[in-house]
């Protein structure tokens, strides 16, 4: 069925100012209402944003105070390997000769005896850090010192192995035989020889083997 509409013109226009107006005044509502629900949102977010940062404050406090009350122990722990350091410097190239006399006795054949013995050791370089020992030079041991001996043998056999014995000693090198003669103790002739062994780092208390010879 068609339907006329006979109002005015005015009327007419009106009524449809009238729905535009309600029309987008409806759109302007679910504008708002977007942008309220929006806001919302972002406030839920942000206060729960609030709430994390909050905790992580408070475990970043309960760490730094476990991390405070630990430094003392750290602090110690640096004393002590100061400490360490100073102990190990002060021992570079200290011989403990109470030690090598104590092995020499062992080592000594019995067919021989010795009638001296005398040993020097060098001193630590003036450049050397605390705590840490002379790099090797190239090619060969860092050597120490040197001990010297003298005495008697009943054959040249017992010499040699009197040098071959001396390099099982950790730390001895470079056995070295001086010279030797013939002499005589009382109606017993004898060979009196000298000779001498090198010491490495090892051989010192300060050194890599952590001991005396």
């Amino acid at each position: 069925m068609t339907q006329v509409n006979l109002l005015p013109r005015e009327v007419q226009q009106r009524q449809r100012t009238r729905r535009r107006t309600a029309m987008i005044a409806t759109l302007g509502a679910v504008v708002v209402g977007a942008i309220v629900a929006f806001w919302f949102l972002q406030g839920v977010r942000l206060h729960k944003l609030d709430d994390q940062v909050a905790a992580q404050e408070a475990t970043n406090a309960q760490l730094q105070t476990q991390v405070t009350s630990l430094q003392k122990y750290a602090d110690q722990k640096s004393a002590a390997d100061q400490q360490k350091a100073l102990l190990q410097s002060a021992l570079v190239n200290t011989v403990e000769w109470s030690n090598v006399l104590d092995t020499v006795s062992k080592i000594e054949p019995n067919s021989m005896w010795l009638t001296s013995m005398s040993g020097n050791v060098n001193p630590p370089a003036a450049a050397a850090v605390p705590g840490t020992t002379p790099a090797p030079a190239t090619g060969g041991p860092v050597l120490i010192g040197t001990i010297t001996f003298q005495g008697n043998s009943l054959d040249t056999d017992t010499i040699a192995t009197w040098l071959t014995k001396l390099e099982t000693v950790k730390g001895w090198v470079n056995s070295w035989f001086g010279s030797a003669q013939v002499a005589s103790v009382g109606e017993t002739p004898v060979w009196s020889f000298n000779s001498s062994v090198d010491l490495e780092q090892s051989a010192a208390l300060g050194g890599s083997g952590g001991g005396g010879a």
